[in-house]
């Protein structure tokens, strides 16, 4: 984003009928402060990332995250963040409260080039709006802030929709996957242990998710091992974890389905297990 400069907007009560809008962050991620654990809020929040890449957890679900990813995080829902590279995310953060106006359902969409460059767009006028320190009318701040929720919430309910779509049959595979030996595990006994015949599996699997078993388990875990690295673990303890158990079979894989090295996962910070990896 050209021009960024941080704004923080605190105590906004930006009040519609069944929404109140607590407030808007935007800012880059700090380690120290937003690479923690796991955490709730009484509130909901949308986290849109601008630019810079991590990965979300939200519940037990995790999430790759790049920039135009939407995150919507409800009250009470436990989640946390990690970014991988060495320049911090640059994320807009809003705080608010109103159940009646959003998605139920907590997830992440990607917005398009069109929708990222009309928030870009608001937050520009914003940043202007408070230039130099100055206090900017409270009508003024409202309309650009309700432009941009608009925007959110449209992309949330899109994203709830997503999520209804799926059911048991993925969770299901989905813990299978999260097994010690889920890498291992052929599509055949995949679906063995899940209860089906392989054909019949990966057709309403598809049907329910877009996906392929074979492509659903690759993407998961290339997932679970983005969220490892991050945390600074040793590529073979990542490997191991995940079943593979000869870490350059995993760096080979990891490689084909990202194009990049398990290494560039490791968080700032890590570098120093690198070598050792």
């Amino acid at each position: 984003m050209k021009n960024y400069r941080p704004l923080v907007l605190q105590e906004l009560n930006i009040r519609l009928p069944g929404l109140n809008i607590r407030r808007l962050r935007l800012n880059r991620h700090l380690a120290k402060v937003d690479q923690r654990a796991a955490h709730k809020h009484r509130f909901a929040q949308f986290l849109l990332y601008l630019a810079g890449k991590g990965v979300q957890t939200i519940g037990s679900k995790t999430f790759e995250i790049e920039p135009g990813s939407l995150v919507f995080v409800s009250p009470g829902m436990s989640h946390a963040f990690r970014y991988v590279g060495n320049r911090p995310p640059l994320c807009l953060v809003i705080d608010f409260d109103g159940g009646a106006t959003v998605a139920r359902k907590s997830g992440v969409v990607r917005l398009s080039q069109l929708e990222s460059g009309q928030i870009k767009h608001e937050l520009s006028r914003l940043i202007q709006l408070y230039g130099l320190g100055r206090k900017a009318p409270l009508i003024q701040t409202s309309a650009r802030i309700l432009s941009i929720m608009g925007i959110l919430t449209a992309q949330s309910r899109i994203s709830n929709r997503e999520e209804v779509k799926t059911s048991g049959i993925t969770q299901r595979v989905d813990r299978l996957l999260r097994q010690s030996d889920g890498a291992d595990l052929s599509i055949r006994e995949l679906a063995k242990r899940a209860g089906y015949q392989p054909d019949y599996l990966n057709r309403i699997f598809k049907r329910e998710s877009g996906l392929t078993l074979g492509q659903y388990r690759a993407r998961q875990l290339v997932l679970r091992a983005k969220t490892l690295l991050s945390q600074c673990r040793r590529v073979q303890e990542v490997a191991d974890e995940l079943g593979f158990h000869d870490q350059n079979y995993f760096a080979r894989w990891f490689r084909q389905q990202t194009g990049e090295q398990p290494r560039k996962y490791l968080s700032g910070g890590c570098e120093r297990i690198a070598e050792s990896a």
